[in-house]
């Protein structure tokens, strides 16, 4: 098993309109594979929500990490 040569991870700071919605789902299909962290606001984050379901319908591996925060 490798790691990724590179790292890909961008900050969301406009609504999620559907130019942002290509755009991530390009990075996402350009990657081999996703992880999330996952916290309690996690159900929340709509974008975040987005690119999980992004990944997993362009059948990205994707691995979840709890974040617990205390």
């Amino acid at each position: 098993m490798g790691f990724a040569k590179k790292r890909v991870q961008w900050l969301i700071k406009e609504p999620f309109d559907e130019k942002w919605k290509t755009n991530c789902r390009t990075r996402i299909k350009g990657c081999d594979g996703v992880i999330t962290l996952i916290s309690k606001n996690t159900k929340k984050a709509e974008g975040e929500l987005w690119e999980i379901d992004c990944a997993k319908d362009e059948k990205i591996p994707l691995i979840g990490i709890y974040k617990n925060i205390l």
